[in-house]
This record gives structure tokens, sequence and C-alpha cells, in this order.
């Protein structure tokens, strides 16, 4: 996943756009177009062979294949002139002659330091290229960097629809879930994840954990986990969570076996 930022013109406004994609490079972008136009040839032709079928509908097919056609050649294009250096004169010029429906795509957001940093300045910058921040990056959405939470105070800010999919859908699976409910959480540090496994408890069947924070619940179990990674200041707070899970009979895994070493890879 590669985290850049876009900047879309159209007739009213420019949008600051936060896009994850897993396009990487134009092979992952030909792969994209085969698989949606190989789509549409296959219903083109069983729609032509179904004599009573609408004609209105196989055009709407077919003008879908064109438009699909001409945004993944324009898609190309701007994976072909990505602006490299955000602080440019030439980035700047590129963006101030954008006609209506230009795209720019930005340098990785992460090639500079002041991106995790959060730098205001940073921030701002990347923010004067738009009228409208739009964050449609789901993935890094809970970050505070500059791109996600800094230029949030320089410009008027909204999810994309991405990221309004991406919570329905959550919603829906733990409000109306189907049962068992597993949740399995991972990472490195109980200590960012408190809220999201008392809430979870709440709601699932079965928790399981996994990642470097399980030695943090392992200990507070009174196993031996040697040098890894433990945050000692939240086994009181570990040994909470495993109560609340026994009180809300909810099954609680932790790893039963571990790849041991001198030292951490």
């Amino acid at each position: 996943v590669i985290n850049k930022m876009g900047i879309l013109k159209n007739e009213y406004k420019s949008f600051l756009e936060d896009i994850e994609k897993n396009i990487k490079n134009k092979e992952d972008l030909i792969y994209i177009k085969e698989r949606f136009t190989s789509f549409l040839d296959v219903m083109l032709e069983q729609m032509d062979n179904i004599m009573d079928y609408k004609k209105e509908e196989i055009e709407k097919l077919e003008k879908t294949q064109k438009q699909l056609d001409e945004r993944l050649e324009k898609m190309q294009q701007v994976i072909d002139n990505i602006e490299k250096d955000i602080y440019s004169d030439e980035t700047k010029n590129t963006i101030d002659n954008m006609q209506d429906g230009d795209v720019v795509l930005l340098e990785n957001t992460r090639m500079y330091e002041e991106e995790e940093k959060n730098d205001p300045k940073f921030a701002e910058k990347l923010a004067s290229f738009a009228d409208i921040f739009v964050n449609d990056a789901f993935g890094t959405a809970h970050r505070a960097h500059a791109s996600t939470e800094g230029v949030t105070h320089y410009l008027p800010s909204v999810c994309g629809f991405l990221i309004e999919k991406e919570i329905n859908a959550l919603d829906n699976s733990i409000n109306n879930p189907k049962r068992p409910l597993v949740a399995i959480i991972g990472g490195s540090k109980v200590s960012s994840k408190i809220a999201v496994l008392t809430n979870l408890l709440d709601k699932v069947d079965t928790m399981l954990i996994g990642g470097a924070m399980s030695f943090t619940f392992l200990k507070a179990k009174g196993y031996n986990v040697g040098k890894s990674l433990v945050e000692d200041d939240k086994i009181d707070i570990a040994k909470e969570i495993m109560k609340k899970a026994e009180d809300n009979k909810v099954e609680f895994l932790l790893p039963v076996d571990h790849i041991e070493s001198k030292d951490t890879s």
C-alpha cells in the first residue's frame, strides 16, 4: 500500500484527496484494466447472444467500457507524471494550471520526514494546493500525520466514499453480526488498543490476541517471556481485560507457541 496525495480539479473546487491504493506500478494498472475490460467483453458477448435483450442496455454497457478505457488511460498518464517534489515551483505551476477534470499525483508523503512529525508548515503546504480535503485512506486515517490530520486545520475536510463503506461494514459486523463473532487483535502495544479491547469484549464471543502485545498478557498470567516486548506499566490493565473477558464469558485466546531467539528481528 502506498500513501499518495492527489489533486482533483473540477468545475467548482480543487480536492486534495488522500488515496490509499494497491496500485504500485504500471503492471498493477494493466492488470486492473484487463480484469475490468475482460468482464465487460464477456457481458457484451453474452448480450449479443440474447435476441430480445434491450438495445439500450447493450449501448449502456458499451458506453461504460469506453468510459473505463478513458479513465484507465488517464490513470496511466497520472502515474507516468508524478510530481516528485512537493516544494518545487514546477509542482505549484502544474497544479495552478490544472483544467477541469485534471488529476495530479504527488510524491509519497512519507518520503518527507515532516509527514510523520505532523509538521504544521508541511501540512499547510499540502493544504495550499486545494480548497477541500477528502480523506479516503481508511488504512491510514487513524494516524496523526501531516497528510491526514495536519491538513484538516487548514481546509474544510470530509471523509470519502471508501471510508464511508468501511465504517458501514464495520458497524454492521459489530452491531448486527453473525454468530459466533470472533475478534482477532494484533500489534505491538496494549496501550494503543485498551478502548478497542474493552469495547469489543461486550460484543464478541471469542477474542484472539496476537503480535507482540500478547507478551504483556502472557506476563500478566505469570509466564516467563524473556526479553520480549512487554509493557510492564500495562500489566494490571491486561489483567483487568482478561477478567472482563471471563466475566462476559468471552473465550480469550493467547498464542500457545513461539519461536525463541537471542535477539529480535
